[in-house]
């Protein structure tokens, strides 16, 4: 069994170069949510057959993964990207790049401004993997998500057994295969 983790293509909504508040940071996010990807990076692995595509339900993700499955692919919210909220002071304004900094340190302490805590993304992780494991044992998954729950993700694989590459923040439209 492998089980292929593919991060979506670049988003093609750059960052604002104004300082924000915590509602313009969760308006951009949303926009972000729904934005056109750049498939020019797109490199064909034609070395593996996947028997199973599972793709988070976001467009960029939903998209990018018809480049590398020509059959059905199912959707699922479950694959998505652990969500972020901006935090702090309503009028509180700060660059783009530390609300995400921001938003990524209250996830890890599981603060309560933020959907989902640290240790409810690793669950959903756990979770995800162990469904693949029963649902799709001893076929080739492919799995097209997003950087921050591939990373929990593949925490996951390795606590299993899985071999494969490590990596700090995954490159988008890179496939990473593990096997175990």
């Amino acid at each position: 069994m492998s089980i292929g983790l593919v991060r979506h293509f670049k988003v093609l909504h750059p960052p604002t170069g104004a300082w924000m508040t915590g509602k313009q940071f969760d308006h951009w996010v949303e926009g972000y949510n729904q934005a056109e990807i750049d498939t020019s990076s797109y490199t064909a692995y034609d070395h593996i057959k996947w028997d199973v595509c599972l793709s988070s339900d976001l467009y960029r993700a939903a998209k990018t993964a018809t480049f590398f499955h020509t059959g059905s692919i199912e959707q699922t919210e479950r694959l998505r990207e652990v969500d972020m909220k901006g935090v702090g002071p309503a009028k509180l304004r700060l660059p783009y790049s530390l609300w995400l900094v921001a938003a990524r340190i209250a996830w890890y302490y599981s603060h309560p401004s933020q959907p989902e805590g640290r240790g409810e993304t690793e669950a959903r992780a756990a979770a995800i993997i162990s469904q693949i494991e029963e649902d799709y044992r001893g076929l080739n998954v492919l799995v097209v998500s997003h950087g921050g729950i591939m990373k929990s993700l593949t925490r996951e694989l390795f606590s299993r057994g899985y071999q494969g590459d490590r990596f700090i923040r995954p490159p988008n439209g890179k496939l990473y295969i593990y096997n175990k």
